[in-house]
């Protein structure tokens, strides 16, 4: 089975539609400070990220008895990355802080969609990449606009707080049981289309944008298309695809400037 069923469209559709919506939020938070205290507003991401990590407590209680060590293992484990993300914001802009609430709610999200598919420690390690790579985006589509700014440290607070989200996940058990674990050659595709996307994090610190930045996308193209098995392609295609699509959002602003000579 490798054609996504209308329940996995639905969550990978809600899933970009939050990436779009964190994207656009900063019109309704300048909308806030004018209309909220400063205090108070300062205390709205951290209260978000309790909000969350406490609902997700509260229905844990009845999976502490099936298998205790595990549920509070990894619940331990996503309020300690919760908060390193909630650390490692930028101290000088506090609205930084709600990414650990949106990521950590992403990666759970991300984790509703593949369960079907992937189950074990690949659906947490995909879970928490694709909410990482949708941050990734996030970031790059706000360099693009004017008001606002490609960030690398919002990017480790929004991988953080995705792989906080994948571990609060994990407490859970799994929804649904109807396949196995990705194969080693995806993980092999994926971890080539990271390093492509790698390669253009730091080819956008430069201006304009480099025409090396653009190589790996084909290698990781090729990678899927070669290294993933026919049985698993779809799963492991998500991440090696939102690495390659990364490609085109700075090339929309530095296209025009770009040396091809």
């Amino acid at each position: 089975m490798t054609t996504p069923t209308r329940a996995e469209a639905a969550w990978a559709a809600l899933a970009v539609a939050l990436t779009a919506a964190y994207s656009g939020a900063f019109a309704p938070w300048l909308w806030l400070t004018e209309r909220v205290p400063a205090a108070t507003l300062k205390m709205l991401p951290p209260a978000l990220a309790v909000l969350l990590f406490a609902t997700a407590a509260a229905r844990l209680t009845r999976h502490i008895r099936s298998r205790p060590r595990s549920t509070v293992a990894w619940l331990v484990a996503a309020v300690a990355l919760a908060l390193a993300g909630l650390l490692l914001a930028d101290p000088a802009f506090p609205a930084k802080r709600v990414h650990v609430f949106q990521y950590a709610l992403l990666a759970l999200v991300v984790r509703r969609g593949l369960a079907g598919r992937i189950g074990g420690m690949s659906l947490l390690a995909m879970s928490a990449l694709v909410a990482a790579l949708l941050g990734v985006h996030d970031e790059l589509v706000q360099g693009i606009r004017p008001e606002r700014y490609f960030g690398l440290s919002d990017i480790l607070v929004n991988s953080v707080s995705a792989l906080a989200g994948a571990c609060l996940g994990a407490a859970f058990p799994r929804p649904d049981n109807r396949a196995g674990n990705v194969a080693p050659r995806a993980w092999l595709a994926i971890g080539l289309a990271l390093a492509g996307l790698a390669a253009l994090i730091v080819g956008l610190a430069q201006a304009p944008l480099p025409l090396w930045a653009w190589l790996p996308a084909p290698l990781c193209l090729a990678a899927w298309a070669l290294l993933v098995p026919p049985g698993r392609r779809w799963p492991a295609a998500v991440p090696v695809w939102l690495a390659c699509g990364a490609v085109a959002e700075p090339a929309i602003a530095h296209l025009s400037g770009m040396p091809f000579a």
